[in-house]
This record gives C-alpha cells, sequence and structure tokens, in this order.
C-alpha cells in the first residue's frame, strides 16, 4: 500500500507540477517537492483525523470520480474503432526507408 501511494504521489505531482509550468516539460525540484509535501500532507491529515472511515470515504470519492473518467475513456475507444473502420486505407503508400547517409544530416 505504501508502494502505491508513494508512486501514484510522485505520478500527481509531476502532472500538477506541468500543469504550473504550462508546459511538457516539469518546473524546477522545489516546486514539485511542494506539491509531493502538500499531497502527502493532506492524505496524512485525512486518515489521522478520520480513522478507517475517512480512508473508505477517499476509497468511494475515488470510485464516484473514476467512474465517469470510465465512461469516457470507454466512449472515446468506440469512436476511435468506428473512425479507423471508416478509413479509406487503399491509397496510402509507404515510402522506402531513409538511407543510412541521410539520417546523420
Amino acid at each position: 500500500m505504501a508502494i502505491f501511494f508513494a508512486t501514484s504521489s510522485d505520478s500527481a505531482s509531476l502532472v500538477v507540477d506541468m500543469l504550473c509550468t504550462g508546459s511538457a516539460d516539469p518546473g524546477p525540484w522545489h516546486q514539485r517537492v511542494f506539491w509531493g509535501v502538500s499531497e502527502g500532507m493532506l492524505a496524512a491529515m485525512l486518515i489521522v483525523l478520520a480513522g478507517d472511515a475517512g480512508l473508505t470515504a477517499l476509497q468511494e470519492v475515488i470510485t464516484v470520480v473514476g467512474l465517469p473518467m470510465f465512461i469516457l475513456v470507454f466512449v472515446m475507444m468506440l469512436s476511435l474503432l468506428r473512425g479507423l473502420s471508416h478509413e479509406d486505407l487503399t491509397k496510402v503508400k509507404v515510402g522506402s526507408p531513409p538511407r543510412p547517409e541521410k539520417l546523420n544530416e
């Protein structure tokens, strides 16, 4: 459980950090540490103050928030399959691979 929380928190900190910087590159390391510590403190306070009931509530909230995302991604997968089935691939031409001397330019 602790390893799952640590890796999830690290990933969430990276995503929030990239959202704050507005680019795909992570911001300064101290900004990412700030987000990681903030998320960790929030989770610790929830567990300490609410105990097992808080952990259960957190799991329920994750389920409730995750369900609409699941439905959205599922519909997107169906839309992708439908779009790919309507593609006309007879006009697609694949060229020859580049020569090795062209790769070094």
